[in-house]
C-alpha cells in the first residue's frame, strides 16, 4: 500500500509541476485557456506558482 501511496503522489507531483510550468511560461495554451475563463495572465501565473509550490510539497 505505501509503495502504491508513493507512486501516485509522484504523478501527482508531476502533474502539477507541468501545468505550473505552463501556466508560469504563458504559453498559447495556458494563455487560451485564461482567456476563456476570464482570469488575468497575472492570475494565472500565480495560479501556476501555486502549483510548483503543491508539487515541492507533495514530493
Amino acid at each position: 500500500m505505501r509503495l502504491a501511496t508513493t507512486i501516485l503522489m509522484g504523478l501527482l507531483a508531476l502533474l502539477l509541476i507541468a501545468t505550473g510550468t505552463m501556466k508560469l511560461l504563458n504559453n498559447a495554451t495556458a494563455r487560451g485557456n485564461a482567456d476563456h475563463l476570464g482570469i488575468s495572465a497575472n492570475l494565472s501565473r500565480a495560479i501556476g506558482l501555486a502549483e510548483i509550490a503543491g508539487a515541492a510539497n507533495a514530493s
